[in-house]
């Protein structure tokens, strides 16, 4: 057995199937490369709401806890959705902020 001469990086995420996957990184050893593809590789089991309309009625129809959190951080979101996952509903829905300049 030889030890590797390049780096390697496996980054292991829960599926959908509730399985874990492999991922294998290939690209690009910077700092910001390799933190994208952490965050891309963590699951996400967030259902994106259009509307505050349409969060409200499905919360509504959900028998279990449901979560709201008010965030940028779309990291800690994806995480805390993969290790609540069918135990906690998320939802995700993208919000503006207006200045409150309007054009007359």
């Amino acid at each position: 057995m030889r030890p590797l001469k390049t780096s390697k990086l496996l980054v292991f995420s829960l599926r959908r199937n509730g399985k874990l996957g492999a991922l294998d990184y290939t690209g690009k050893w910077s700092e910001k490369d390799v933190k994208s593809f952490c965050v891309e590789a963590l699951p996400n089991f967030s259902m994106h709401m259009e509307s505050i309309e349409s969060l409200n009625a499905e919360i509504e129809d959900v028998e279990s806890s449901s979560a709201v959190l008010l965030t940028q951080k779309k990291a800690m979101w994806r995480a805390l959705s993969g290790l609540f996952h069918e135990r906690i509903h998320f939802f995700d829905l993208q919000v503006f902020l207006y200045t409150g300049i309007f054009n007359s």
